[in-house]
């Protein structure tokens, strides 16, 4: 119902719904987030996956590019002073992996896998 209280008419009526009908597409059309109109229950839109781990993504990120981005060889401890000068940077990026080697500084690790 209207702000107020105030009735629709028919021709109101008849405008939303058929912007309601193209929204869920009655006019070949998607609805927001959803599967297209007359879909089988459960059917996913074109391109979605099944769920689960998407394949390019790695928690620690690229392995060697906050010492890349802060001229540090690889082989090199980064000094804890300038990981946390880093976590401050105005670099969103470097803050981030910054901010990300700093947890994984928490971590408890194990030596090579299946160690």
């Amino acid at each position: 119902m209207p702000p107020g209280g105030a009735q629709l008419t028919p021709q109101q009526i008849q405008m939303l719904q058929a912007r309601r009908a193209q929204m869920m597409g009655a006019q070949g059309g998607m609805p927001p987030g959803g599967a297209p109109a007359g879909a089988a229950p459960g059917m996913r839109p074109p391109g979605m996956g099944k769920g689960g781990k998407t394949p390019n993504f790695h928690p620690g990120g690229e392995k060697g590019k906050l010492h890349r981005e802060m001229g540090i060889p690889e082989g090199e401890k980064i000094p804890a002073g300038r990981l946390e000068k880093a976590a401050h940077s105005g670099n969103p990026e470097m803050r981030r992996d910054a901010i990300r080697a700093q947890t994984m500084k928490k971590w408890h690790h194990t030596g090579p896998k299946g160690d």
